[in-house]
């Protein structure tokens, strides 16, 4: 009796291991859609309801420093519903930190990001909500947010409106982009 009692508890104790896998991979899916071009793109779903241009800042050395390579910038129209602002890096490029500039506009009202997804070939990773900060934070010098409501808004300096930035936590963004290109 005792010892099919241990049999059960280590039968329920491997099914526990072997069904906890790691919250990353749950995040990594498939994309058929074109599996093999080579290009990682980087796609932020935002509410933006004033035209303006976002940039993507990208660095290939592991370091936050930015000014190496030139951002890919992306106009933005104004809307009264969240849409995709879609970066493409060269072909064969593969970052290891991102940062993401939200505008530039002085006039630009509340901005709200809803996902940040970035896809390589077939493989897509997508950041939702509060997991945008997972990943993410705010460049506090510029910008006020709200990890909540995925706010962010310029802060007003001098009476000038500061470009609202989004900078890389390092170690969890540079593992998923490790695992997606892997």
């Amino acid at each position: 009796m005792m010892k099919t009692k241990t049999v059960a508890v280590l039968i329920l104790f491997l099914v526990f291991l072997v069904g906890c896998k790691p919250e990353t991979s749950k995040r990594i899916t498939a994309d058929a859609s074109n599996p093999h071009d080579s290009i990682f793109k980087i796609g932020v779903t935002a509410l933006v309801t004033v035209n303006d241009t976002f940039s993507l800042y990208y660095a290939l050395d592991g370091r936050n420093n930015f000014t190496k390579i030139k951002p890919l910038w992306a106009p933005v129209k104004g809307k009264a519903q969240a849409q995709e602002v879609l970066f493409q890096l060269p072909p064969k490029t593969i970052p290891n930190q991102l940062r993401i500039d939200l505008g530039r506009n002085a006039n630009q009202k509340d901005i709200f990001i809803k996902k940040i997804t970035m896809k390589y070939n077939a493989k897509v990773f997508e950041a939702q909500g509060t997991l945008i900060f997972s990943y993410f934070r705010p460049d506090f010098k510029k910008t006020e947010f709200d990890a909540s409501t995925g706010l962010i808004r310029g802060i007003v300096t001098d009476g000038l409106r500061q470009s609202p930035s989004l900078y890389p936590k390092e170690g969890p963004l540079s593992k998923q982009i490790k695992l997606l290109t892997e």
